[in-house]
């Protein structure tokens, strides 16, 4: 048994940021994570939490622990006091050593509670970050003047470059309020708004947390309530089941959910309330700025995002209101409003005759018991029961989906129906509605007659409105894992199916077998990733003699000790095969309808220096590969990285998705295509204990003799600086 938990340690990978963070999302590597969760991860890392003082909503609203494992820290803390190790933290129930060195990056062991009499931590957190950039276009001008020549013989031209900008806020006081601001502009938004905006407090008695303005809203495994982002596939075990945490405030630069949130705790019961507008007032006032000063209305005039629907009408009518709902004519996700034919319309000069701000109701009611949780989730749209169950050796899982029949919906939303839609080629589209008064025909001009109405029954939730999701992980021994999941997601775009997997010392293996049941498309994906740790190190600081061995830096309470030399092996193939993407062409890849992804990486760390490189190839349509290599000095008040590489991808569907280095809040994952060459520069210096900078530099470039068509590259410089107080 010694022999056998030696073996885990030694080929346990080691932590570090990434891996950590891939541990806890559940994600096989970085490519699969989106900006908004990177960036809640290093915000997290930025002000790490207390698990010895922070209260239960605190908990869950990090999204880093799960419900049973809150409530299994916060029993442990009942009985013995505060945790006082790493080490000590994973033997609490529910966590383990992986959990809890994947923990050291984004929490912290404090004392605990206060002593009797003194006064609890109250000091206050906050940082603030500012960031700027600028991105130009480098072209290849061919020309026999002479000048400054590039690769591909011609004069290189430098388009004028476009500014970017962003701030972000974020303030604490102990683990008892918290205050997000954050605001950006982006080279498709050049506009500057007043961004997101998140206040939270945090009680100690019935009231658990009261939210105000943005926050997160994820219950159960996703199936009617999973704001922001989610993995897409089950690339790896951590993807078989989602931690709904509940509600979290956020400092997210794109958040979905605007409103009041609350969580109340009753022993063992958790009710979650919430209210959402869909958006960012800033957003519904300036939208309703704009329109207000027009004379009539438009499709496009409205964002199909937006959630609140918003009723006008053209100053030239008196009786008829032009609208355009969120999700599209006849869509049953985001109900309408209309106004009664009869109702008078105030100050029709003006343009504007009335709005309302249909939101969105979230409810929660969550038991726990000492090895499972059980919760029902209700939205204005569906309900669902989830339920969570952990036996020794075993962890269970599931959650049933039910959609509101149609009758409902209009009960609950007070929500017309639609009847009829029609459009003439040189008339504007008009359509009839009845529930909410007297019927009434509306014009919205420019209509396109190809919206569908809701008796089409295109909502796949009018079918099929049930969705269920089912699995099971299994701890055979320790530091194995496998587990499955049995999931039906309707009828629609979503595929449905069974996904296995297992994951052991540094080699985890994953397989889903899928089909969409409106097309009768089937797919079949699975993964399989190898990643060793190897140190070469001496026995004492004495001895010349080396020796070469696996170590991990998995859960430890020592740093002092180092190893001269680590490398790091990755080995990584995901293979998909899709039937229906099989074609009539030469590559056997590709006539099979089949995609293989090849990926070798290789990081080698000699204290200070860091030296990496990898190399991806894809076939599929064609061949294609990208590679690249990196060296890196890095010491505690400064780091730099150098990186360049080169790829080759004829084909957009071959394209090759690259992680690479930036500043924290800033998430780059480029995909390659074309034939070129890349060039990056990183640096970050933290020059006092509350300043810190960063600078990324990078160009891409597609030399004239090697693409196969004229391309233009690009020129791309980033600026970070952050002031944090603690």
């Amino acid at each position: 048994m010694k022999t056998l938990l030696l073996l885990w340690l030694a080929l346990s990978g080691p932590q570090g940021f990434q891996q950590a963070v891939l541990v806890l999302s559940g994600a096989s590597c970085a490519e699969e994570l989106s900006e908004d969760e990177m960036a809640r991860y290093q915000s997290l890392a930025a002000h790490p939490v207390d698990l010895n003082a922070a209260g239960r909503s605190r908990l869950l609203a990090t999204g880093l622990l799960s419900p049973y494992q809150v409530a299994s820290l916060l029993d442990y803390r009942e009985r013995s006091g505060a945790v006082l190790s790493w080490t000590e933290l994973g033997l609490v129930d529910g966590f383990g050593a992986e959990l809890a060195a994947a923990l050291q990056e984004f929490c912290t062991l404090g004392a605990g509670r206060a002593a009797p009499g003194a006064r609890p931590d109250r000091r206050v957190r906050q940082s603030l970050t500012l960031r700027a950039g600028a991105r130009g276009g480098l072209a290849e001008a061919v020309s026999s003047a002479p000048g400054a020549s590039s690769p591909g013989g011609g004069l290189l031209r430098f388009d004028a470059p476009a500014a970017v900008g962003g701030v972000k806020y974020e303030l604490a006081t102990g683990e008892r309020a918290a205050l997000y601001w954050s605001t950006r502009t982006t080279y498709s938004e050049p506009r500057l708004t007043a961004g997101t905006f998140s206040a939270a407090w945090y009680g100690r008695r019935a009231l658990g947390q009261l939210i105000v303005g943005n926050f997160g809203a994820r219950f159960g495994q996703g199936l009617v309530q999973w704001s922001g982002f989610a993995l897409s596939g089950y690339n790896s075990l951590g993807a078989f089941r989602r931690n709904g945490t509940g509600f979290s405030p956020t400092g997210s630069w794109s958040p979905s959910l605007f409103g009041v949130a609350s969580d109340w705790h009753f022993g063992p019961w958790r009710l979650s309330v919430a209210y959402s507008l869909g958006a960012s007032v800033t957003e519904v006032i300036s939208r309703i700025g704009s329109l207000a000063s027009s004379d009539h209305l438009s499709i496009a005039s409205i964002s199909p995002s937006l959630s609140p629907t918003i009723l006008f009408t053209k100053s030239s009518l008196t009786s008829s209101v032009s609208l355009m709902p969120a999700g599209g004519l006849g869509s049953a996700l985001d109900p309408v409003l209309l106004l009664s034919a009869n109702e008078s319309i105030p100050s029709p000069g003006r343009g504007l005759a009335a709005f309302f701000l249909q939101g969105q109701p979230i409810v929660n009611l969550t038991r726990t018991w000492r090895r499972a949780t059980a919760g029902l989730t209700a939205t204005s749209q569906a309900a669902s029961l989830e339920a969570r169950a952990a036996l020794p050796g075993w962890s269970l899982f599931g959650e049933f989906a039910l959609r509101y029949p149609r009758s409902l919906q209009s009960l609950l939303t007070d929500s017309p129906a639609v009847s009829s839609i029609s459009a003439g080629s040189s008339s504007p589209l008009s359509y009839s509605a009845t529930g909410a008064g007297s019927p009434i025909s509306s014009l919205v001009s420019g209509a396109s007659s190809s919206i569908p109405s809701a008796a089409s029954g295109a909502n796949f939730w009018d079918r099929w409105p049930v969705r269920a999701v089912a699995g099971a992980i299994w701890v055979p021994a320790y530091g194995h894992r496998a587990g499955i999941v049995v999931r039906w997601l309707g009828v629609g775009k979503d595929y449905s199916g069974v996904a296995a997997g297992y994951e052991g010392p540094a080699l985890s293996a994953t397989a889903d077998a899928s089909v969409r049941p409106d097309t009768r498309a089937s797919q079949l994906k699975s993964v399989l990733q190898w990643r060793p740790t190897l140190s070469l190190s001496a026995p004492d600081s004495l001895s010349r003699t080396r020796r070469l061995t696996f170590v991990s830096a998995t859960l430890s309470d020592d740093t002092s000790a180092t190893s001269p030399l680590t490398l790091q092996p990755l080995l990584r193939a995901q293979l998909r095969w899709r039937p229906t993407d099989a074609n009539e062409t030469p590559f056997p890849f590709a006539a099979a309808g089949v995609r293989l992804d090849l990926r070798g990486m290789l990081t080698a760390t000699f204290d200070p220096w860091i030296l990496a490189g990898r190399y991806d190839a894809v076939l599929g349509r064609g061949f294609a590969w990208n590679w690249y290599l990196e060296a890196g000095w890095k010491t505690e008040p400064f780091a730099v990285y150098a990186r360049g590489g080169l790829f080759k991808v004829d084909d957009w569907d071959d394209r090759i998705y690259v992680y690479e280095r930036d500043a924290p809040g800033s998430f780059t994952v480029p995909a390659r295509y074309g034939r070129g060459w890349d060039a990056a520069l990183y640096a970050a210096w933290r020059p006092a204990r509350r300043h810190s900078f960063w600078l990324r530099l990078e160009t891409v470039r597609y030399p004239a003799p090697w693409a196969l068509s004229p391309k233009d590259g690009r020129l791309e410089l980033r600026l970070q600086y952050r002031y944090q107080s603690r």
